[in-house]
């Protein structure tokens, strides 16, 4: 059911989620409310989720910057690059800029990397993502042929993974909802959930669900 007004700031920011491919989504613009700043200079972190290149224009800053979705990144979490050619590169997060909305919720995340190994150089900002916390083949590269998993009502596919030639080993889709796993229609809710599929013994299976609630001033 309707959850009552919530902002038109949120509603603009769960629209980028909802958008083809998400690779529209920039930095912030000074109108918009960004957090504190938190950077890392050493350690290994592990996390989970996957976040979108994004190449940076602006003097003096890092060379690249990622957008990321649902689940909070981690200060020095170590994640693997992936485009349609293939690996590209080790990266390690040293820096996270939070967006937060008109409730003070974070609900999406630029961060900065560090390249351990590898190259990013020359890469395709729409079809490159790093992955974090999920083992892919050596082989592996972004996948843009795959489908939502028994065609669930009301989501959609945002990118995929696997090599050339096998079905995707991890497909990762989108959807409105109002806690994780319910998935309800955009004109019903604008929370939001990011779900993770790994391929086992040839089926696809849910292994993770990250929730971000919208703003609301119910």
């Amino acid at each position: 059911m309707p959850r009552g007004a919530r902002h038109v700031a949120v509603a603009a920011a769960v629209a980028l989620v909802v958008a083809p491919v998400l690779d529209a989504a920039a930095r912030p613009s000074a109108a918009k409310k960004r957090g504190k700043v938190e950077r890392v200079e050493r350690g290994a972190i592990r996390s989970r989720g996957i976040c979108q290149l994004r190449s940076k224009q602006q003097p003096g800053q890092a060379e690249y910057s990622h957008t990321c979705w649902g689940a909070r990144p981690v200060l020095g979490a170590i994640g693997r690059a992936y485009d349609e050619v293939g690996l590209r590169a080790s990266v390690k997060v040293t820096e996270i800029v939070p967006e937060i909305d008109a409730c003070g919720q974070e609900i999406r995340w630029y961060i900065d990397l560090e390249v351990v190994t590898g190259s990013l150089v020359d890469v395709e900002d729409s079809m490159t993502f790093v992955v974090f916390g999920f083992e892919l083949s050596r082989d592996a590269r972004t996948r843009s042929d795959v489908t939502v998993p028994e065609a669930r009502q009301y989501e959609n596919v945002w990118t995929g993974f696997g090599t050339a030639e096998d079905p995707a080993e991890l497909i990762v889709t989108y959807y409105t909802c109002d806690r994780p796993g319910r998935r309800l229609p955009s004109d019903q809710i604008w929370d939001y959930c990011i779900e993770y599929y790994a391929r086992k013994d040839g089926e696809y299976r849910s292994v993770g669900t990250d929730y971000v609630p919208a703003c609301s001033t119910e």
